[in-house]
């Protein structure tokens, strides 16, 4: 494992159309998760949004952001697998030490029970 991350999800943002069986008889909801360099302005290097169909992209849709996260493990080396390279190949050299982020409490978050989500 190359690199571990939480991000907090807003379950009121997900776009229930976009639910999808799946082959198992259970339901499933695709998202992409981007990791990234820099921080933002609220300590967050992990964003997550509601996959996009190719026509959405090509429209240049805006996202369906769900919430976002911290890296808190990397040990600098990261898989990447495509059509091409259904085995993946690796990006990025393994570092000696890898990094470890002490977790930090979470802040108090009020939840909000959504009774009609389907999973």
């Amino acid at each position: 494992m190359a690199t571990m991350a939480r991000v907090f999800l807003v379950l009121s943002d997900i776009d229930k159309s976009k639910i999808v069986p799946l082959k198992n008889g259970k339901k499933g909801y695709p998202i992409t998760i981007s990791i990234n360099d820099e921080v933002d302005k609220y300590q967050c290097n992990v964003k997550a949004w509601t996959e996009q169909t190719k026509e959405e992209k090509d429209a240049k849709t805006q996202r369906n952001y769900l919430g976002n996260g911290t890296c808190f493990w990397s040990n600098g080396k990261v898989t990447v697998v495509t059509k091409d390279k259904p085995q993946g190949a690796v990006v990025g050299a393994e570092i000696s030490d890898p990094v470890v982020a002490k977790p930090t409490p979470p802040e108090e978050v009020a939840v909000e029970e959504d009774g009609d989500l389907p999973f």
